[in-house]
């Protein structure tokens, strides 16, 4: 399971990482192109693309242990809320043939 969430997130982190460089770029030179865009074909064509993923090690290192740790409790915590559930499910009937 973590390794699943460790390829998603990966896999997830490769297709936002040239958004989030696009947007940091026009947020912090708006003169640098003139859209959203516009600002993605320039970084792409700058540095042969570099730029584009310049910045995923940083977002692998923030989203990583988030994403495994909330995929994995997510799987386990609702595990136990079905057995749970189950549990009062079956006392509830119990007690109602009673």
């Amino acid at each position: 399971l973590a390794l699943a969430a460790t390829l998603a997130e990966c896999a997830g982190s490769v297709v936002l990482c040239p958004f989030e460089a696009a947007r940091i770029r026009t947020v912090a030179e708006p003169s640098y192109a003139p859209g959203f865009l516009a600002c993605l074909a320039r970084l792409a064509e700058e540095d042969r693309g570099g730029a584009l993923f310049r910045g995923l090690p940083a977002i692998l290192a923030k989203q990583l242990p988030y994403t495994v740790t909330q995929l994995v409790l997510f799987d386990r915590l609702s595990a136990a809320l079905y057995v749970l559930a189950a549990d009062v499910a079956a006392a509830a009937a119990t007690a109602a043939d009673a």
